[in-house]
């Protein structure tokens, strides 16, 4: 089955890919929704310029999205509607895990834009997609850290590297399916060539800190 992909940049969305496509799937087109007031992935953060490197390396086309949260459900129905036939797609792929909202609201929307949902990552284990990140191996770094849960010196870390037990006993969900931390993946078997991030600005912000890398090679696309 032909697809599109909820693509955010960070490692679920890729793997969710990888997963689509070990089963049959053929990715036709990434959608990134992107945040209305800055130049990054709405749920991860990711720089415009780093999806677009993403899209190279993985030779799958990409398009951007501005929405606010407030518009999002409206604005993800119209793209999926408005692109399932140019890009020849029956169905969108999700990387959400365990939260039945989400799940709800993205069968929910792709009913109303005439497509199917899937989810490969859903109700798998944590220590399954933890095995599949080390074992591909999926390479991320940590871009964003909700403050309320996690300290500083975790930003910018490779996400393979973590000390998964300490998270867990700490009460930190170690997908960071809650919020608690969003990643990046700067290289993976999918794709043709690895990105090199720039050293990092980091923004600090009442709930979130996030570190915003460039690449270092931005001239491939």
């Amino acid at each position: 089955m032909r697809a599109a992909i909820s693509w955010s940049g960070g490692k679920d969305s890729y793997l969710a890919l990888h997963i689509a496509v070990s089963n049959g799937y053929v990715p036709t087109v990434l959608i990134s929704m992107m945040n209305d007031l800055t130049d990054h992935s709405r749920s991860n953060g990711v720089n415009l310029e780093i999806l677009k490197l993403q899209s190279k390396s993985l030779n799958i086309p990409i398009i951007f999205i501005k929405t606010s949260w407030q518009d999002y459900e409206k604005n993800l129905i119209k793209v999926l509607q408005t692109t399932k036939e140019t890009y020849s797609y029956e169905c969108c792929i999700f990387g959400d895990i365990d939260i039945l909202e989400h799940r709800k609201f993205e069968e929910n929307v792709c009913n109303m834009a005439g497509v199917t949902a899937y989810l490969p990552l859903w109700g798998k284990s944590r220590i399954d997609l933890i095995n599949y990140n080390v074992n591909l191996p999926i390479s991320s770094k940590i871009i964003v850290i909700n403050n309320k849960y996690l300290s500083l010196n975790i930003l910018g870390s490779d996400y393979n590297k973590l000390d998964f037990k300490i998270l867990e006993s700490n009460g930190i969900d170690v997908c960071g399916e809650l919020g608690e931390f969003h990643t990046v993946v700067i290289n993976a078997p999918m794709f043709d060539f690895s990105i090199k991030l720039s050293e990092g600005i980091t923004h600090r912000l009442e709930s979130v800190t996030i570190i915003d890398y460039m690449s270092k090679n931005s001239k491939l696309y």
